[in-house]
C-alpha cells in the first residue's frame, strides 16, 4: 500500500484498500477519516464530535458533518474525498506501519 509515511502520504497508493479485518473485499466502500491527503486535520470545527470532556473527545455526534475517503482508490481520494453527513455510516481504516 505505501512505503513508510512520507509515502502514505503523498497522495498515491502503491495499492488500494482492498481487506477487511475478516480478510474480505470491500466494494466501494466509504471510510472516516477527517483528513487531506498530507494527513492533515480537514477540519475540527465540523467534524463528527461532541463537545470535550475531560480532555476527550467523542467521536460520536450525529450532527455536522466530516471527511471520508473511499476504499477504492489509489489516488488522494482514499482519505479526502468529500465529507457526509455524521448521521451516516462508513468504515474505519486500521494501518500499522
Amino acid at each position: 500500500m505505501a512505503n513508510g509515511w512520507l509515502d502514505l502520504t503523498d497522495g498515491d497508493l502503491d495499492h488500494v484498500l482492498d481487506m477487511k479485518q475478516n480478510g474480505f473485499t470491500p466494494v466501494n466502500t466509504k471510510s472516516w477519516t477527517n483528513t487531506e491527503f498530507d494527513g492533515d486535520v480537514h477540519s475540527l470545527s465540523t467534524a463528527c464530535r461532541s463537545v470535550p470532556t475531560f480532555g476527550n473527545l467523542e467521536w460520536n455526534r450525529t450532527l455536522g458533518q466530516s471527511r471520508y475517503g473511499l476504499n477504492n482508490a489509489s489516488t488522494a481520494s482514499w482519505s479526502t474525498f468529500d465529507d457526509q453527513a455524521c448521521g451516516l455510516t462508513a468504515r474505519l481504516y486500521c494501518i500499522e506501519q
